[in-house]
């Protein structure tokens, strides 16, 4: 896997861990997205972070979960947020012109999140044994 998506998809997974420790706190959360979103940013025009490579190199088992959690994070935004922030914007339309608005966008969000799961829980299988397996010299 070549180095740029290799610390992309680290990077999502730091995202990963720390949204979940902040999730309490719904300030702190929207702060954290959007710092994740220009730290983003800013890897893909720099092409790589000096901390995320020494994480690599010193911590290789570590970096294959944070690989793991970082796939599954990016599907999550590309597969939740998206459709919410449609959902969120026609829904809110509607309710300003005093009109009726019914989509399927809630139940298609429910069934993701056992997708979610399912990958998640795929992710660290992977991750495990990518951690464990021993390399052929």
């Amino acid at each position: 896997m070549k180095s740029f998506l290799q610390q992309i998809l680290m990077f999502g997974g730091v995202y990963f861990i720390t949204s979940l420790l902040v999730s309490f706190f719904e300030t702190l959360s929207m702060v954290l997205f959007f710092l994740f979103i220009v730290l983003l940013i800013a890897l893909c025009i720099k092409k790589k972070f000096v901390f995320i490579e020494k994480l690599q190199t010193k911590f290789p088992k570590t970096s294959n979960y944070l690989l793991a959690f970082g796939m599954v994070e990016y599907i999550n935004l590309i597969f939740t947020f998206v459709p919410g922030v449609i959902y969120g914007y026609k829904s809110a339309n509607a309710m300003y012109n005093n009109e009726e608005y019914a989509s399927n966008i809630p139940l298609y969000l429910e069934y993701f999140s056992f997708v979610h799961l399912g990958l998640l829980f795929c992710a660290l299988l992977w991750a495990t044994y990518k951690s464990v397996k021993k390399t052929n010299n």
